[in-house]
């Protein structure tokens, strides 16, 4: 059975409306589809797609924000206010997650809003992918090659149940590059989780770092060079 789900929408804070519209176009191809404007000034909402999918970007300006906004500035829960650290969490459940997350919905006492929204299944990887600044996730190659390719940290918690371990070997050269955080699922806790992501977003610039740190280790023509050598191996006598 196949089950499909989209992000149709998503909200940016923004300091700089033109310069923002100026680069989500050239970075994602996205145009703008409407705005709305406050009669008195005071705001400007600018609505950017890409006329295929029906996923809007959604620009806040607000007249009265000058400083530089960190991580978004939407409404946060308790946690996110107390600790003044607002963050728009995505959770992609998969499909035997979905009675799993409804439970915990009822135990714990949350529900998505604003600030958590829960998917069943993303559809739409790059454009979330280009969004985020924190990647939360296991440590599958081609997982590892993605966030390599695009610049993202990423907080890694490898499957342990693989051959050999390897998600563990793959997450840990992450690592000591400085791109992740390893946490094995033996020493999980909702606890270590939370402190893990708050000392990540209480150092200016980590997140940025990381990232940075990720992008280098990407090999961008891997296909080529896999393909020049099998090519190499047909042409050997």
């Amino acid at each position: 059975m196949e089950i499909k789900s989209r992000f149709d929408h998503f909200n940016i804070n923004v300091t700089d409306l033109e310069r923002s519209i100026a680069f989500y176009g050239k970075a994602l191809g996205l145009k703008e589809h409407h705005r709305k404007e406050a009669s008195d000034g005071s705001f400007i909402l600018v609505y950017l797609t890409d006329n295929e999918t029906g996923f809007l970007l959604e620009l806040t300006w607000l007249k009265d924000h000058t400083a530089p906004y960190e991580l978004g500035e939407n409404e946060s829960h308790p946690w996110e206010q107390k600790n003044q650290k607002p963050v728009l969490h995505l959770h992609a459940t998969g499909q035997y997650g979905v009675e799993l997350f409804q439970n915990l919905e009822k135990e714990k006492g949350f529900a998505p809003g604003d600030s958590l929204v829960v998917k069943e299944y993303i559809n739409n990887m790059p454009e979330l992918l280009a969004a985020a600044d924190l990647v939360i996730s296991r440590a599958g190659a081609l997982t590892l090659a993605e966030l390599e390719a695009v610049g993202r940290a990423a907080i890694l918690i490898p499957s342990p149940n693989v051959a050999e371990n390897h998600q563990y070997y793959n997450a840990m050269e992450l690592q000591k590059a400085g791109a992740a955080v390893v946490i094995e699922e033996k020493d999980l806790t909702g606890e270590a989780f939370v402190a893990t992501v708050a000392d990540l977003l209480a150092e200016p610039g980590k997140l940025a770092q990381m990232g940075q740190n990720a992008r280098k280790l990407s090999v961008d023509d891997s296909l080529d060079r896999i393909a020049n050598a099998l090519l190499r191996l047909v042409k050997t006598p």
